[in-house]
């Protein structure tokens, strides 16, 4: 008596599928039984909190009330603002046209004031009584006078 067992690829290939499908069931299995347990505490949870999720839900046309008023307002002050922005704008932009106008005065002023420093610096170089200061504080003093007399030169 012989006896022999054979197996073809094909025997082993679905000896495979089927070792693949139980252990895909067996998958499923657990997955289903962790999502009945997470489903069973989800309802504890909501059904021991059932009170506060009432009183939420019967707040809730309140709050909604609330928000749409405080957006109104809001639309509101904005809008009464935006007419305030616009007037600082064109009071900005009227103020900078008059100044560039004005830009010839403003550089005249300057050019005096300079002046004005310049002729101080000049008559107390020329009236210095002091014979202890140096002649190079002296050449200091002509070399500034100099540079004013320049930049006045130069601004108009």
């Amino acid at each position: 008596m012989n006896y022999s067992i054979t197996f073809t690829l094909k025997d082993f290939g679905t000896l495979l599928i089927v070792i693949g499908v139980l252990v895909i069931i067996t998958y499923l299995i657990l997955i289903l039984k962790k999502l009945y347990e997470t489903v069973k505490d989800v309802n504890k949870i909501v059904n021991d909190n059932k009170d506060n999720v009432d009183l939420i839900i019967n707040e809730l046309p309140g709050i909604t009330k609330s928000v749409n008023d405080i957006t109104e307002e809001i639309a509101h002050d904005v809008g009464a603002f935006r007419g305030t922005v616009d007037n600082i704008a064109k009071s900005s932009n009227s103020v900078t046209s008059k100044m560039a106008e004005n830009n010839d005065v403003i550089k005249g002023l300057t050019s005096f004031v300079q002046s004005l420093t310049s002729l101080k610096s000049f008559l107390s170089f020329v009236s210095r009584k002091d014979k202890d200061d140096s002649e190079e504080s002296k050449e200091e003093t002509f070399d500034k006078i100099k540079k004013q007399y320049e930049d006045i030169k130069n601004d108009l």
